[in-house]
């Protein structure tokens, strides 16, 4: 049997297993590159990327396959992929987008010090930033993610690093944020085009309300907004929210050789309400404790949903308020004869539920937003990286 030391990793985009030590060194400020690693054992030499030279130089590996520029501590931190799955218009770019804006505004800018989040790819980060939810706040839609042509992604990645006190080591690692076009998690496209699912660590599972016939039935709404959605209603009534989940989930386990029903017991699953804003324009939704909900006294309104409300974000996981939002979700789903979704995840042992919105209301009647402030979309977030023993967490 033949034994490897080598070090070696899996490219971001291009998904392939490479050797870092033959990997040409670029230098970013001067658009060449440095250097080419030469000789039969190349490969068992991996040469650090710090030092004067190489900072200046804002150097970077780049993977043999596909030339992409490989981040420049790839060898050295913890590497976890998180896949954002939802069908065509399910809101994942704007739930990116928003996310993107809370984790500067909203997390970052409460925690103690202890914490830090550094984007890797700013080219990727600016493009959600700028053309996503600078145009959100202006007023505008988005248009859904274009099909993938090419199995190379470009994955928004951030480096966290993290440490319970002063005196003891951070712990630090790159998570991996993937985004595709809703037509690209189809089975017949997804080894193709979403490649990334197959070595995602944890999910955020993207469940649109308008597949929901029940919750669009009961939206009170504008005549003419109702008369502006109803075809994108049509449309999403032939989808189901559960089918893109049990299509990725089934090709994971077959590419990690489990059988089918797996529980995946270290993979964190986050299903996802987006656009949580329309049920605060539903007619019928009974309040939470008729719905068997049993907030803890002095820290709910009874008689409001908690994931309507903006939370307090810190350097810690509020466990309590989550585990609140995880039930008020799970009566909701049920109550809108969405149980397919609770059945399908019933098996896993990491599931929460969530409700996210990247706006935090509806467009008027000439479809402008007149106002954005993103709810909870930090929520399973923040989750995952307590899932992934990256943040604590406390209750309550």
């Amino acid at each position: 049997m033949a034994f490897d030391f080598a070090a070696k990793c899996y490219c971001p985009s291009c998904f392939r297993e490479i050797y870092l030590g033959e990997c040409d060194i670029f230098s970013k400020t001067e658009n060449r590159v440095l250097k080419t690693p030469k000789g039969r054992f190349a490969r068992f030499y991996v040469e650090r990327l710090d030092g004067y030279e190489y900072t200046i130089h804002h150097a970077r590996r780049i993977c043999k396959e596909c030339q992409y520029h490989l981040p420049y501590n790839i060898e050295d931190a913890v590497n976890m992929t998180l896949a954002v799955v939802g069908d065509t218009f399910s809101g994942k770019s704007h739930f990116l987008a928003a996310l993107i804006h809370q984790i500067e505004q909203e997390w970052m800018s409460n925690a103690n010090g202890l914490a830090s989040i550094t984007c890797l790819t700013p080219d990727v980060e600016k493009k959600y930033k700028q053309n996503q939810f600078d145009a959100i706040t202006r007023g505008r839609s988005l248009d859904g993610n274009q099909a993938a042509t090419s199995y190379k992604a470009k994955p928004l990645i951030y480096n966290i690093v993290r440490s319970e006190s002063p005196r003891l080591p951070a712990t630090t690692m790159n998570l991996m944020i993937y985004d595709a076009a809703g037509e690209d998690f189809y089975q017949d496209r997804l080894t193709d085009y979403a490649r990334f699912v197959l070595r995602a660590n944890a999910f955020i599972f993207v469940a649109d309300p308008f597949t929901m016939k029940p919750i669009t039935d009961d939206l009170q709404i504008s005549p003419s907004l109702q008369a502006r959605w109803q075809p994108i209603f049509d449309l999403a009534y032939k989808r189901r929210a559960v089918d893109r989940l049990n299509d990725v989930i089934k090709l994971v386990q077959l590419s990690r050789k489990q059988a089918i029903g797996h529980s995946l017991p270290d993979t964190p699953v986050a299903v996802m309400l987006s656009k949580s804003d329309l049920l605060q324009y539903v007619k019928s939704l009974p309040a939470p404790q008729a719905m068997g909900v049993r907030p803890d006294p002095g820290k709910y309104d009874p008689n409001r949903y908690a994931f309507m409300q903006k939370p307090a974000y810190g350097n810690f996981l509020n466990i309590t308020d989550l585990q609140q939002i995880d039930q008020e979700m799970r009566a909701v789903l049920t109550y809108y004869q969405q149980r397919s979704l609770l059945t399908a995840t019933a098996r896993f042992q990491q599931t929460h539920f969530f409700a996210t919105s990247a706006t935090g209301t509806i467009p008027d009647v000439n479809d402008i937003f007149p106002s954005v402030n993103p709810l909870r979309c930090l929520d399973p977030f923040l989750w995952i990286l307590y899932c992934l023993k990256i943040i604590g967490g406390r209750r309550a």
